[in-house]
């Protein structure tokens, strides 16, 4: 009986991704994506409260949205987003505020710099009289050479068409995206927007200070659920023996990086794995910072999303930023974005 279902579940969904190739075929994948958001906002819409009342004053202008109706991926992926939408806001003076409250406050952390983006809850408004939703959360589709060769283009023209200066002026415009910045304007809209709370520059003043204030080279590694001890989106799980062997690859990569720059005494380890850490810190040059790695869309408690912070900011430290990739390991750009919000470059290193 159960050969029987796994069977029909996959003529199921052979059929149902043969009907999606073929919808992309006939209209554009960027079409098809514009559908399949528009159905994705409809649902976001519907949560919002019905019997909301409109209110008689409320903030005019454009709001990114953060909240438990969306997953909004990692950290770098909802910065993206709202650096996103304030560089289209500041080009066309429009409003614009930032409402991050889940999987945590973002003021609890990061307060407004040069421009203020906080808003009070008593300016928000739910009532469909008041807001307009809008979604674009950019997913596989959006790899497509199609998409990604044309990714600015096709996301200022949705920005345009879904933001229109007037009405954005009339209407809380709640935005739910993901979508990619330019990075050269990453760097100045970061300053702009974003500042550590006190506690926080506190521990990153602490860790610089250990580190000896001295220059140093920072290396990241994504593992996902590879090596058994991080919750994430995949859920492989590799072998005893190829655990063993992948954390000895990237033990290596890390005395390779330090030989090939031999001026650094001291090098910054992050990674998403606690066992590999615990690795990396048998290395006499290694620094590593105290805490609990984890996703955010699965794990929100204090200590892990404090670690998050001081890891993006420690590599935004660092004179030379590097991640190192490997077999099924992920890319991913949490090291990239924390590079390119301090202005420094990032190198990935294959190995």
């Amino acid at each position: 009986m159960l050969a029987i279902t796994n069977t029909l579940k996959s003529f199921y969904h052979y059929i149902q991704n043969s009907y999606r190739e073929f919808k992309i075929r006939k209209i554009g994948a960027w079409r098809y994506f514009l559908n399949e958001q528009e159905h994705y906002r409809k649902n976001i819409e519907k949560k919002y409260n019905k019997s909301a009342e409109p209110k008689s004053s409320f903030f005019k202008g454009v709001i990114f949205i953060c909240n438990e109706l969306e997953k909004g991926g990692g950290f770098a992926d909802r910065l993206k987003g709202a650096i996103s939408v304030y560089n289209y806001c500041k080009d066309n003076n429009i409003p614009f505020k930032i409402h991050w409250t889940y999987p945590f406050k973002l003021q609890e952390y990061l307060i407004p710099n040069e421009y203020d983006w906080l808003i009070d809850d008593c300016e928000m408004s739910y009532s469909k009289e008041d807001v307009v939703v809008k979604r674009l959360m950019l997913n596989e589709l959006c790899g497509r050479e199609s998409i990604r060769n044309n990714h600015h283009a096709l996301c200022a023209v949705w920005l345009k068409d879904n933001i229109p200066t007037e009405s954005a002026r009339d209407k809380q415009v709640h935005i739910y995206t993901n979508m990619i910045p330019q990075d050269e304007a990453f760097y100045s809209s970061f300053r702009d927007l974003f500042k550590p709370i006190q506690l926080l520059q506190n521990l990153i003043s602490y860790h610089s200070e250990s580190i000896g204030d001295v220059p140093y080279i920072s290396i990241s590694f994504r593992f996902t659920s590879l090596l058994g001890d991080f919750k994430d989106v995949s859920n492989e799980i590799l072998e005893d023996s190829k655990k063993e062997k992948l954390i000895k690859k990237c033990l290596s990569a890390i005395t390779d990086i330090r030989k090939e720059n031999p001026g650094y005494s001291k090098v910054l380890i992050t990674a998403d794995s606690s066992r590999f850490l615990e690795e990396a810190k048998r290395l006499a040059f290694v620094y590593v910072i105290e805490g609990t790695p984890g996703h955010i869309d699965f794990c929100q408690n204090d200590d892990v999303v404090r670690k998050m912070f001081l890891d993006f900011c420690l590599i935004g430290k660092a004179d030379l930023v590097y991640q190192v990739v490997t077999g099924k390991m992920y890319g991913g750009r949490f090291s990239y974005y924390a590079a390119i919000a301090h202005g420094k470059k990032h190198f990935i290193l294959s190995v």
